[in-house]
């Protein structure tokens, strides 16, 4: 994943000094990761999973496809998509040239999408009228509980107070 694109909330700027991050990097990076941070605000989902690295492909499909049903909002009336905040600060993750970034962000998000929305936005790109892509202002709204979602486990409820307190 690199870094964010803007300096301004809520990215987080890394030290540039230090190269043990290098250690845990991995080979490849996957703009799906994007999706499955959660910083408890309502725009991010209210089940964070465990992640077991025998099912990490699946669990990030599946979450990257839950996080975009919530977050991408076509108006076909206006012509005009909205893609998460999440997009706009990791746009690199997605494409390498700032110019075509939301396109190409656009573009990757479709592929995870079905139904009406996907429908929606189909139709907004296939008609030949200019349309917008834009990004959705930062979250100020925060759950007040998580559930913590295992594999084969009921989602536990945990609220602010036990999840720091967690074992």
């Amino acid at each position: 994943m690199n870094g964010p694109s803007s300096s301004r909330p809520p990215a987080v700027d890394v030290p540039r000094k230090s190269n043990s991050y290098r250690f845990y990097a991995l080979g490849f990076s996957s703009p799906r990761v994007c999706f499955l941070l959660n910083t408890g605000d309502s725009d991010c989902l209210r089940d964070v999973p465990v992640l077991y690295p025998e099912r990490l492909e699946e669990q990030l499909d599946i979450q990257t496809i839950m996080f975009l049903k919530k977050n991408v909002v076509p108006d076909v009336n206006e012509r005009v998509i909205w893609l998460p905040k999440i997009c706009e600060v990791y746009k690199d993750d997605f494409a390498t040239d700032g110019v075509n970034a939301a396109s190409v962000c656009l573009r990757y998000c479709l592929s995870f999408l079905q139904d009406e929305m996907a429908e929606a936005i189909e139709k907004i790109l296939s008609e030949e009228l200019p349309y917008v892509i834009k990004f959705k202002s930062a979250s100020d709204r925060y759950h007040t509980t998580l559930r913590m979602a295992e594999s084969g486990d009921e989602s536990r409820l945990l609220t602010i107070d036990s999840f720091t307190s967690f074992n």
